[in-house]
């Protein structure tokens, strides 16, 4: 029974991945769109780029379900949150002080050395 939990865990953590992936590498090959600073030059050129926009629009809004779902947090994301919110109380509950989080310079974006 364990083993297919943890089977099940695995297999969110994954689908989660791949979905990410793949809205990755739609965003990916939309910046080039959104980066363009073509507003055409003739009346045919505008038409086209307000036709090409307007696909756009109707693509970014078919994906706005898959972002919103990439937002949500996995259960294995939540049960990690529920493990961390129980040591808290515990240790609260003993007296001991709570740790300072650990600051890691990929976190706060400090390139030390390289900067």
């Amino acid at each position: 029974d364990d083993r297919w939990d943890w089977l099940r865990l695995l297999l969110e953590v994954c689908q989660f991945a791949r979905d990410a992936s793949v809205a990755e590498s739609w965003l990916i090959a939309q910046e080039p769109y959104v980066a363009s600073r073509d507003f055409g030059h003739t009346v045919d050129e505008v038409e086209k780029l307000l036709k090409r926009h307007e696909a756009f629009e109707k693509s970014t809004a078919t994906w706005e379900e898959r972002f919103s779902a990439l937002e949500r947090l996995t259960t294995l994301e939540l049960l990690e949150i529920r493990q961390q919110q129980e040591a808290l109380r515990r240790m609260s509950q003993n007296g001991e002080k709570r740790p300072e989080p650990e600051i890691r310079s990929e976190d706060t974006g400090d390139m030390g050395e390289y900067s």
